[in-house]
This record gives structure tokens, C-alpha cells and sequence, in this order.
């Protein structure tokens, strides 16, 4: 058992270093991202390795007549298959040419991993009453959907033909595929469904499915802890995207919108809180209102006006760059069909019909 958890481990890390390698960055870039993903390395390996010698010193192969230990045990295989099966999958769509449809696979086997990990992990909260494995689940699958958010507006805006031939000609079916499809627009509908889709989930087991060990206004902390996060990435993309095809269009390409976006969430967490600093000459947590450390700030400091505060300006800046975006958004979805059939020439002989 043990050596299955640490081949999970060191094939997952092997994978990640795959994926590293396989970004199409500067070798400069790329040696700092091979530095860091060292010292990462290193610091999995001793935790990974001090939890293997906790495991051995419980007696944990007392416990393979209990289901409690193969709940665990299949959670974390699972887990760890469908890790390694989405480093695979981006590796591969980050080495394939910018003609392939690359957000296809990728994206099919990140909504099958959310059903099946989401139905296990449900059944699991409701049979021991605990809220835990759906919070966990949730906080995951909105990080991940988050910076897929992010990668979504800096792809390409325009298919090629050979996406385009693959695009189904029923109007129905076009509508059902296109977010799985690449192209900017087209993840950005898919990453916003995925999060609705998972707070949809979170919020229904902590409404309908009670008792659990969270009280009242700890689950509405936790929804709205979720819940800004997806309306903060959502509003600091669009406005990136917004930003950059509005006024940078001939300077910046697409594939670095993400920049603006950071760049965005740079100026509302550290440079508007030390203006308001410097302006009011005083230290206040309200001034981390504006991003996602509002919420933390609230949450830990048990400050519920800072943090739904934070909440709320989220979902107003969500409001007003998805309204800002919805003309590209219609645009990209009416351009989102295949090729027209070329007609067919004439014959040029003169023979009698």
C-alpha cells in the first residue's frame, strides 16, 4: 500500500515535470519554472515520506477489512489517476499545433473526472453526515476552473479551418459542443458552467442534505468563500480580455492576456490597499475589500462585513465585465459553425449533356 501511494506521488511529480517542460517559453523562463517545481519536488518527498512512516508506525495493513480504509484508498488511487491523466492530457495539447482543437480532450476528460469524482464524493458526504469531502471537492474543482478562466482568454479567438470541419452542422448539437471546443470564448462559457455547476452542488448538499457538522453561518462563509472566488476570476478575465482587445490588441497577443489579468489582480490586492494606506494614514483590513484577500481577511478575522463586502464587489465587477463582454461572446457563438460546401464547378467540356 505504501508503495502504490509513493508511485502515485512520484508519477504525478513526473508528469507535472513533463508538463513543464513541454510550456513553450524562453529557456530562461523555462530553467526558473524548472528551479521551483525542484524545490516543490523536494518538499513533497519529505512530507510524502514522513506520512509513509506515520502510516507504517498506525499499523495501516491492520485495516483491510474495514471500509472506512478502501474509501480512503480508492479516493486517493482515483485522485491520483485522474492527476496524472490531465498532466498527460495538457502536455499533449501544449505540444500540439495551434491548428488541432487542443481544449477538446482536455476539457471532455476534466467534466467526466467532476461527474464521477462529484457523485462519489456526494454519496460519500450523505452516508457520514460531514460536509468535509464535498468542501474539499468544491474548493478543488473551483481552483481548477479558475485558472482555466485564465488560459481560456488567452487562447485564440479565430479557429482554423481543420477545427472548423469538425464543427457539427445541427444547430442543437453546434450549441451543445461549442464549449468544449478551442477557442477564448468557448472556454470561457465552458470554465463559468463548471463553476456554477460545482457551487449549484455545494450549496444543495449543505441546504438539503443535513445534518452535518457545519453550522449555519459557517456554510454560508464557505459558499461565499467559493463563490468569490469564481466571480473574482471570472471579472479579472473578462476585464484582462476586455483590456487587451479594446486597447492593446496590436501590441499584446492574445496567448498573454493572463498577464493583464494578473497584473489586474496585482494593482486591486497590493497597490489600491497601500494607496488607501497612504492616503488615510491608518492600517484598516477593509482595504483588501477590492480582491480575493478581502474574503480570507474576513473569514479569518471572523469579519463578516468584509467578507461578503468583498463577495458583493466581486459580483458586481462579474455583472459589468460579462454585460461588456456578452457582444464578442454573441459574436464568437454566431461565428462558431463549419465551413460552408465550395459549389461545385461546371463541367468545362464541351460534350452534350
Amino acid at each position: 500500500i505504501l508503495l502504490a501511494f509513493n508511485f502515485i506521488i512520484i508519477a504525478a511529480s513526473i508528469q507535472c515535470a513533463i508538463l513543464i517542460g513541454c510550456i513553450p517559453v524562453n529557456r530562461v523562463f523555462k530553467a526558473i519554472l524548472g528551479v521551483l517545481w525542484l524545490a516543490a519536488v523536494v518538499g513533497i518527498f519529505s512530507g510524502t515520506t514522513a506520512l509513509s512512516g506515520e502510516l507504517l508506525n498506525t499499523g495501516i495493513g491492520s485495516r483491510f477489512d474495514s471500509w472506512l480504509f478502501w474509501r480512503v484508498a480508492l479516493s486517493v488511487l482515483g485522485g491520483g489517476a485522474a492527476l496524472i491523466g490531465l498532466l498527460a492530457l495538457l502536455s499533449t495539447a501544449v505540444i500540439s499545433p495551434l491548428s488541432a482543437n487542443r481544449a477538446l480532450p482536455v476539457r471532455v476528460f476534466v467534466t467526466t473526472v467532476w461527474l464521477l469524482t462529484g457523485a462519489g464524493v456526494a454519496i460519500w458526504s450523505i452516508t457520514l453526515r460531514n460536509f468535509a469531502p464535498v468542501m474539499a471537492w468544491a474548493v478543488l474543482h473551483i481552483l481548477l476552473c479558475c485558472s482555466a478562466l485564465f488560459i481560456a482568454v488567452s487562447e485564440r479567438e479565430h479557429l482554423g479551418q481543420r477545427v472548423r470541419q469538425s464543427i457539427p452542422r445541427e444547430g442543437v448539437l453546434r450549441l451543445l459542443v461549442f464549449p468544449f471546443y478551442s477557442g477564448a470564448a468557448n472556454g470561457v462559457v465552458w470554465s463559468s458552467i463548471m463553476i456554477l455547476l460545482t457551487l449549484l452542488v455545494a450549496w444543495g448538499r449543505s441546504t438539503f442534505f443535513s445534518p452535518h457538522p457545519l453550522n449555519e453561518d459557517d456554510a454560508a462563509e464557505f459558499m461565499a468563500l467559493i463563490t468569490g472566488l469564481g466571480l473574482y476570476a471570472f471579472s479579472y478575465a473578462l476585464a484582462a480580455s476586455l483590456i487587451r482587445r479594446g486597447f492593446l490588441a496590436n501590441r499584446v497577443t492574445s496567448a498573454y492576456t493572463w498577464v493583464i489579468g494578473l497584473i489586474l489582480f496585482v494593482i486591486a490586492a497590493t497597490i489600491i490597499p497601500l494607496l488607501l494606506f497612504l492616503a488615510s494614514g491608518e492600517w484598516n483590513e477593509e482595504w483588501f475589500i477590492a480582491s480575493p484577500f478581502g474574503m480570507f481577511v474576513g473569514l479569518t478575522n471572523s469579519n463578516n462585513d468584509v467578507l461578503w463586502g468583498s463577495v458583493v464587489i466581486a459580483g458586481i465587477s462579474s455583472f459589468f465585465a460579462g454585460i461588456l463582454s456578452l457582444p464578442w461572446l454573441i459574436e464568437q457563438i454566431a461565428d462558431f459553425s463549419p465551413p460552408r460546401p465550395e459549389a461545385t464547378s461546371e463541367p468545362q467540356t464541351k460534350e452534350p449533356k
